[in-house]
């Protein structure tokens, strides 16, 4: 298969897809939201159950949303991948990808960056912190069409760096799609701005049967799994996931402050989560206190 060389059609169209599993976080993500600007949007709502007062207050603010009840399995992600069969991507230039990502309640690294509190979901929303921040993505995508998806560049993850796993997974994926397997970054927590076309192989993979219920216990399932392919994607047609409105000089020099930080951090203080779905904290590698999560 050849790469994939995208012109930026006009007029600019979006999709928006937003799956709110927690409500009180939906503020939230409605300031991003309001950062939209210069295009026209449509935008889909995934809830799990009834919420009648939000669901006014989404239509309050973007009368046309289309909002829809589902199960609660394989977290944002099948809500997502459902949400993409059902629409003609076609129609749309751009796909934005956002969800309700909790507070993270340990401190987790990703590229030596710490993740805690609300930083991980921050980081996550900053293609939309601004209306210039997301001007700059527009941007971006019109004077490069080999950029696919952007992100914040602390969280754009090297394949390196992740389980052997979960990249065998992506190959295995990226093999039913009929795509060849290249080296990949991907987007943990995945919210993102992407190409609408580069996402359109997904449709093949949005079957219920294969994503369980949502279950915190579980790290490596069928989500987890297409969190990564989600980047895989990207580059097996050619394009890339990257940055957009961060200069690069600033890039270069957080992550190497990042990186000598972390270490560091890492070594005297951690406090991780486990695939067991216990809390463990260790200072100096020695485990002080094991407790379940909540």
């Amino acid at each position: 298969m050849t790469d994939v060389t995208i012109p930026l059609p006009r007029p600019r169209r979006v999709f928006v897809h937003m799956h709110i599993f927690y409500p009180a976080l939906w503020p939230r993500l409605r300031e991003a939201l309001e950062n939209i600007s210069g295009v026209e949007w449509d935008l889909c709502v995934t809830l799990v159950g009834e919420h009648v007062s939000l669901s006014e207050d989404i239509l309050t603010f973007k009368p046309d949303a289309q909002i829809r009840v589902v199960e609660n399995r394989g977290w944002d992600i099948w809500p997502f991948l459902d949400t993409l069969a059902r629409t003609p991507l076609d129609r749309y230039d751009y796909v934005v990808k956002l969800h309700t990502k909790r507070d993270y309640p340990t401190t987790k690294f990703i590229n030596w960056f710490p993740m805690h509190g609300v930083r991980w979901r921050e980081h996550l929303l900053s293609f939309l912190q601004t209306p210039e921040t997301f001007r700059q993505c527009l941007r971006a995508f019109e004077e490069n069409p080999h950029l696919g998806m952007v992100a914040d560049f602390r969280l754009i993850r090297d394949e390196r760096h992740d389980e052997t796993f979960f990249r065998d997974a992506c190959t295995e994926l990226l093999a039913r799609l009929d795509l060849p397997r290249r080296p990949f970054s991907s987007v943990p927590g995945t919210m993102f701005m992407a190409r609408a076309a580069l996402l359109a192989p997904l449709k093949a993979l949005a079957t219920t049967e294969a994503f369980d219920a949502s279950n915190r216990s579980v790290q490596n399932g069928f989500a987890h799994q297409m969190e990564r392919l989600f980047g895989a994607l990207v580059y097996a047609q050619g394009c890339t996931v990257e940055d957009a409105w961060t200069p690069l000089s600033r890039q270069c020099a957080q992550r190497a402050l990042a990186q000598v930080l972390g270490r560091l951090s890492y070594f005297f203080y951690q406090d991780a989560i486990t695939s067991s779905g216990h809390r463990i904290v260790k200072i100096g590698r020695i485990p002080v206190r094991r407790t379940p999560c909540p």
